[in-house]
């Protein structure tokens, strides 16, 4: 290789260089950019729960999507009071996050397709381990028994809703509640 040819392509690799830095340095310092976000808009609500504590749900929304719903209540067998952070995104929850009546979070459970996707535990020192796949499963089962049940709670609630349309929500879903226990007290002894 000749020293022209070695010379043309130092040229070559320092102009792709300098072009490189320009067009790099032109985003670095445009200050003109913006982006439009929709306002914050933050959402308060209170009732009382089964135990006759009051809960609160505070939820916080850019625009029209949620981003964050908190739900403070006391737990009903501990009676310390809990607190359960979730994070949406595109109208999903993504993140649920559980705090103990000492502010300190325990739990981060990850959630993909309304259904825990991997499930962390706090430690003391404020890091995070992973459940075992183990566990991991074993909750996934629950989980899914759980779901299950919840359908059949809905389908006894709209069947009370259908079936007694004069008497009010409260008293209605009390009594959903109850035929729904019921049932369920009756399946495990058939199941004996």
């Amino acid at each position: 290789m000749n020293i022209k040819t070695l010379n043309v392509k130092i040229i070559i690799v320092l102009i792709e260089i300098f072009a490189t830095a320009v067009c790099f340095a032109d985003d670095a310092t445009n200050t003109n950019k913006t982006v439009q976000l929709p306002e914050l808009r933050k959402e308060h609500h209170e009732w009382q729960g089964p135990n006759g504590s009051i809960r609160y749900r505070d939820e916080i929304y850019r625009g029209k999507e949620r981003i964050l719903r908190t739900v403070k209540f006391q737990n009903e067998t501990t009676k310390a009071w809990e607190t359960w952070q979730y994070f949406y995104i595109d109208g999903k929850a993504v993140m649920f996050e559980s705090y103990g009546s000492d502010g300190k979070s325990q739990t981060i459970t990850l959630i993909k397709d309304d259904q825990t996707y991997d499930k962390f535990q706090r430690r003391q020192d404020g890091s995070l381990e992973p459940l075992s796949s183990e566990e991991l499963a074993k909750l996934k089962v629950e989980e899914q028994k759980f779901n299950g049940e919840a359908e059949k709670f809905t389908e006894v609630l709209a069947t009370e809703i259908a079936t007694n349309s004069t008497g009010n929500a409260t008293q209605i879903a009390k009594e959903a509640v109850q035929k729904f226990k019921q049932e369920q007290l009756d399946k495990k002894d058939s199941d004996k």
